[in-house]
């Protein structure tokens, strides 16, 4: 901007300062003069008001320290004092503190406030303000008590203090800030610090040359002040490698223009190659590392507090604080990291905030509910796996059940026909031929002895064909019952002579329906037969009686046995028939048996009329 035009500019800024002063006169002068008359006319509402508290800003709504600050002091009052109160608010034009005009404008206004109405308590915030009001102390306020908070405690002298005068100090040890700097990066070898070029930001940077000169033997200073801000973005991108940013305060940049602190550090770290350390813990989250650190919510509620104390009635002279220390330290993890700087080398009692979640702090319960349901479905995959092979196996039984059942019948037909051919069919021819050499001889001693020969035969064929017919289906079954079908078969056994038998039928029912006696009877039949054929056994028990509304057979031999595990694998035939009759007539079958110690066989079937 040139000269004439950055004249003009502040001749047109000028002109509107004045404007706005003239309105605000103005409209305070009437307030006044309505306030008076409603006290001509009596009106108490005046002592009903709440207390008036002003807050005069060395900073505009640009700089987000001081807004934290009163809104601080504004909850502050709220929980401290509880009794009503009116917060007024105006801001020092930090920008033009050296125009003597517009400082006489901004304390016209300020005493045109007073006058209008009696301030309860001034706060005065920041190093211009405090400077100004302190000079201006009894042109301004002279009645009201004054808290001077938020300033560097070289900026006012203590014992120049009045009697209705408290005091907020901090002490902005930035030379304490730089130690941290250097401890966190040790290799730092250039150390930009960062002025703004307000006349408060001019007093600082020659309060930091003094400062910071005993650094100067470690690292190389590089004063980054009296630039723009595009300017001094440029600067920072190219910084000497090994350099550390230490930033400080930039209101007003070199070319006069005030900006926001949000924006300054923004533009800086997008701009930076070195890593950004800053003052106040309010700038952590904009792009500075952090370090030791100006905490501002514990510098607000020590105002709340004097503020509080004061308005209670306590002496502004007794409210006088020690100077705050920088004693936060605090780091962004997010910058630790894009530096590279580990967190090992950070001061003992360190603070770091904004830290990148784990994707499993992050993503845990999602993560959680996808192993969850991937167990499940896995779970269900293996059930189906585990029931389609179960299902194959089944299958594969069913098949072989099936080809044995068919093979065992055909071997049955094949045992019968043979049976029939080459016994009955024969013995039926023989008896034929008899027959004719009977019609032959006559009644001739040979033809009587040849059809003698013959009722024999005849009689034991009939025996035969009976025998076959009951192996086919036991007539006795239909005729005399269940038990004495049972006897009938145990006491064929018991005619061969190689084992004894013991029948037990006396608890027998009575009837039994024909699809459950015939089951019973098949069951028996083959464990009479797995004894005779497979036991070795010298005596067998049957028992048939009545239990649990139904009716339970017993085979019991003393018999060479088998282990029940080995035969599990490997079940026969018969084993498969009874346990398939009894699940028909919704039955249940039980095998004990142990190597040497006999076999027992127990058959359970309902009766009808009985409970399941």
């Amino acid at each position: 901007m040139s000269d004439s035009r950055r004249e003009t500019a502040e001749v047109s800024a000028r002109c509107r300062w004045r404007a706005r002063s003239a309105v605000t006169l103005l409209l305070v002068a009437a307030w006044a003069s309505s306030a008076a008359g409603a006290a001509g006319r009596g009106d108490t509402s005046a002592a009903r008001s709440p207390r008036r508290v002003l807050v005069i800003s060395s900073y505009g709504t640009d700089f987000p320290l001081f807004n934290q600050l009163v809104s601080i002091l504004r909850s502050g009052l709220t929980v401290g004092w509880q009794e009503p109160f009116d917060v007024y608010e105006v801001a020092l034009e930090h920008a033009r503190v050296d125009d003597e005009e517009r400082m006489a404008h901004f304390r016209a206004y300020v005493r045109g406030l007073a006058e209008a109405r009696r301030f309860d308590l001034v706060v005065v915030l920041g190093g211009p303000a405090v400077r100004l009001l302190q000079s201006r102390r009894t042109e301004l306020f002279d009645d009201s008590p004054v808290l001077y908070a938020a300033y560097d405690v070289r900026l006012l002298d203590a014992s120049k203090l009045g009697p209705r005068e408290a005091a907020v100090p901090n002490n902005d040890d930035l030379p304490a800030a730089v130690e941290v700097l250097l401890q966190v990066m040790p290799g730092v070898e250039n150390l930009a610090v960062i002025v703004g070029s307000s006349p408060i930001e001019r007093f600082w940077r020659a309060e930091l040359g003094l400062r910071l000169q005993r650094f100067e033997p470690r690292v190389r200073l590089l004063w980054l002040d009296g630039m723009s801000l595009e300017e001094l973005r440029g600067r920072v991108a190219t910084l000497p490698p090994r350099t550390a940013v230490f930033f400080v305060l930039l209101l007003v940049d070199g070319a006069g223009v005030p900006h926001s602190q949000g924006r300054v550090l923004t533009a800086l770290r997008q701009s930076s190659n070195a890593p950004l350390f800053g003052f106040f813990d309010n700038q952590l989250g904009q792009g500075v590392v952090g370090g030791r650190m100006l905490a501002v919510g514990e510098t607000g509620e020590r105002i709340a507090e004097a503020a509080s104390r004061v308005l209670r009635g306590e002496s502004p002279a007794s409210v006088r604080y020690p100077p705050q220390e920088p004693e936060t330290l605090i780091f962004d993890a997010r910058e630790l990291e894009r530096w590279g700087i580990p967190e090992s080398r950070l001061p003992p009692g360190s603070q770091v905030l904004y830290r990148i979640p784990s994707p499993w702090t992050v993503y845990r319960w999602p993560i959680l509910g996808g192993i969850v349901l991937i167990g499940l479905q896995a779970a269900l995959i293996a059930g189906l796996v585990v029931h389609r092979a179960r299902r194959h196996v089944a299958e594969q039984e069913v098949r072989a059940l099936h080809g044995r059942l068919l093979t065992t019948y055909e071997q049955e037909r094949r045992r019968l026909a043979r049976e029939l051919h080459d016994d009955v069919t024969q013995r039926l021819a023989r008896l034929a031929i008899d027959g004719a050499q009977v019609a032959r001889l006559g009644a001739t001693p040979a033809g009587a002895e040849t059809l003698a020969h013959m009722r024999g035969e005849l009689a034991r064929l009939g025996h035969d064909v009976h025998e076959l017919s009951r192996r086919l289906h036991p007539s006795i079954l239909d005729d005399l019952g269940l038990a004495e079908a049972v006897r009938s078969e145990a006491e064929r056994l018991a005619r061969k002579g190689a084992v004894a038998v013991d029948l037990r039928l006396d608890g027998a029912p009575e009837k039994v329906s024909g699809e459950i006696g015939l089951c019973l009877f098949r069951v028996a039949q083959e464990a009479l037969h797995n004894v005779e054929q497979h036991a070795q056994a010298t005596r067998v028990e049957v028992a048939l009686g009545s239990i649990d509304g139904g009716v339970e057979l017993s085979v019991r031999d003393d018999g060479t046995g088998f282990d029940p595990e080995t035969r599990r694998a490997r079940r026969g035939l018969g084993q498969i028939s009874m346990r398939e009759r009894l699940h028909l007539v919704g039955g249940r079958l039980s095998i004990e048996s142990a190597v040497g110690k006999g076999t027992t066989v127990r058959a359970w079937a309902p009766l009808p009329e009985g409970p399941r």
